[in-house]
C-alpha cells in the first residue's frame, strides 16, 4: 500500500496551563488536517497557516508516478480567539497563487511592533515546498522572509 494512503493527520486543538495536564478544545478545527504548519499567537488571536498537502495525483487509480505529481499544499490561513471557533482569512499566506507556492516545515516569529511604526506581525523564514520525497526538487526549498500583519 502506498505510504500516503490513510495518513493519520489531524486538526485537533489542545491547551494546557502547565504542560502536564491537557484539555481538548476541539477535535476538528476549521482548517484541514495537515502536518508541517505553524500556529502563532498574534494580538490575542491564534493564527495558523502553511502545511503539507498530498500531491493531487498521488493516487494509484490516477496513474501515480514520481514524475507526475502536482502540489496540493493548503493555501489557507485561519484565525481563532479561543481555539474552538476558526475563521478563514481572506488572503492566502505568502501571496500563494497556487498550492505549489505554499511552504511547510518553516520557522516563524511574532514581533509586537518595531521602529518606524511597524505593526505587530508574524515573520516566516524559509520552508519547504517539496511535493515528492521519492523524486526531491532542491529548488523547492525556500530562503525567503515574509511578514503578516492583520489589518
Amino acid at each position: 500500500m502506498p505510504f500516503w494512503v490513510g495518513c493519520p493527520y489531524v486538526n485537533d486543538v489542545w491547551r494546557s496551563r502547565d504542560g502536564a495536564k491537557w484539555e481538548l478544545v476541539t477535535m476538528a478545527a476549521g482548517w484541514s488536517p495537515r502536518p508541517g504548519h505553524q500556529c502563532q499567537l498574534l494580538l490575542d488571536s491564534i493564527v495558523c497557516f502553511g502545511g503539507f498537502g498530498w500531491p493531487a495525483l498521488a493516487n494509484p487509480a490516477l496513474g501515480f508516478t514520481p514524475d507526475n505529481l502536482v502540489a496540493n499544499h493548503p493555501r489557507d490561513a485561519w484565525v481563532s480567539h479561543d481555539g474552538s471557533r476558526w475563521e478563514k482569512l481572506p488572503r492566502p499566506p505568502w501571496n500563494a497563487a497556487t498550492p505549489a507556492y505554499v511552504s511547510y516545515d518553516l520557522d516563524s516569529l511574532v514581533v509586537k511592533g518595531g521602529p518606524g511604526g511597524m505593526r505587530p506581525s508574524i515573520f516566516t523564514f524559509g520552508g519547504d515546498r517539496e511535493i515528492s520525497f521519492v523524486n526531491p526538487d532542491p529548488g523547492a526549498v525556500d530562503d525567503d522572509v515574509w511578514r503578516f500583519s492583520p489589518r
